[in-house]
């Protein structure tokens, strides 16, 4: 079984532990201690051994890569299962682990986002954000505008860029990016949310936002899904 098996280590998050001033374990920011995670997987005899990789990755894209190293496409091929897994915005590495990535694309960004506090439970309520992170930088914007940019590197992200005037165009393009990325990882799940989501859900999702505790008017919320325009940075920046 042991060399049969795919075997996955990984997390749910980290914890800022003092950056930006955030003093404990909290997560939910788009710093590399709270959302990046280790993931080492192991299959003797078919992904080599003692390799590192730089590919951009996140946790959706988990599950359609090991669906396709466990090579189950085609068992579930014209299933309901198959449209899901054929349906999902994640993208599958096998070819990068396996070593056979000849041609094939690396994913040029990852989306990253902190969309709510109403299930926070009494913790410290944080920023919401969206970020987008490339192999040269991370970009964070909130519904007040931007938020950060900085050069990922193998140090600490910093300093903050946003006031350099050298990247106003690097923030204009990584800005663009974002909201193309959102176009495929978030905002066609809205109706969906809303439509589905349990009632105690729309509940404190209304309450977050103003709307009064217990009030579970489904169309109501969907005024204050994250509005990216409200950050844009073409306007009001100066070279």
């Amino acid at each position: 079984i042991a060399d049969n098996t795919i075997l996955v280590y990984t997390s749910d998050h980290g914890a800022m532990t003092g950056i930006d001033g955030v003093s404990y374990g909290q997560k939910r920011h788009p710093n590399d201690e709270s959302a990046r995670v280790p993931f080492l997987i192991r299959w003797p005899g078919r992904i080599p051994a003692g390799r590192d990789l730089d590919t951009l990755a996140s946790t959706m894209d988990v599950l359609p890569t090991l669906a396709a190293l466990a090579g189950v496409e085609g068992e579930l091929e014209g299933s309901d299962s198959g449209a899901y897994l054929a349906s999902l915005e994640g993208t599958n590495l096998a070819p990068f682990l396996l070593d056979d990535a000849e041609g094939v694309p690396e994913p040029e960004a990852v989306f990253l986002s902190h969309p709510s506090n109403m299930n926070n439970r009494g913790s410290r309520h944080e920023i919401v954000w969206r970020a987008i992170v490339t192999k040269d930088y991370t970009y964070a914007v909130t519904e007040d505008g931007e938020h950060r940019l900085w050069k990922n590197g193998e140090g600490y992200q910093e300093p903050n860029l946003l006031d350099d005037p050298a990247y106003r165009e690097t923030r204009i393009d990584l800005w663009n990016k974002l909201d193309a990325l959102m176009d495929t990882t978030e905002r066609p799940y809205y109706e969906q949310w809303f439509a589905n989501a349990a009632e105690r859900e729309v509940k404190a999702w209304n309450a977050e936002h103003g709307l009064g505790e217990g009030d579970a008017d489904r169309e109501a919320g969907k005024a204050f899904v994250f509005d990216l325009s409200k950050s844009e940075p073409a306007a009001g920046v100066s070279d």
